[in-house]
């Protein structure tokens, strides 16, 4: 078994065990979400609350690639892709997103 077949039985562990789907141009896709940290950025009026995940996809589950600026949807909230991990030797993509 290669490192890639191992790390998408990893995935599909424990997706079973943590079902997470994510909604990105109007496709539900099965999801690892790290709910990641909630900070404060200054705008203008004082302080704005700001939430971002982390969100890792099989390549195989995805019928498009998704690109920095798309939206996703997760657990009732928007986000936006901020920055996208797309490493051809790793057969999962990593989006860091930010709510909206």
């Amino acid at each position: 078994m290669s490192l890639a077949d191992e790390m998408i039985a990893d995935f599909a562990e424990i997706h079973a065990d943590l079902p997470s789907y994510v909604v990105i141009g109007g496709a539900h896709i099965a999801a690892l979400v790290d709910e990641g940290t909630l900070s404060e950025e200054l705008e203008l009026g004082g302080f704005a609350p700001v939430r971002s995940v982390t969100v890792k996809l099989r390549r195989c589950d995805m019928t498009i690639t998704p690109k920095v600026g798309d939206l996703l949807y997760y657990s009732g909230y928007q986000y936006r892709i901020d920055s996208i991990s797309n490493k051809k030797s790793v057969p999962l993509i990593t989006l860091q997103c930010r709510q909206l």
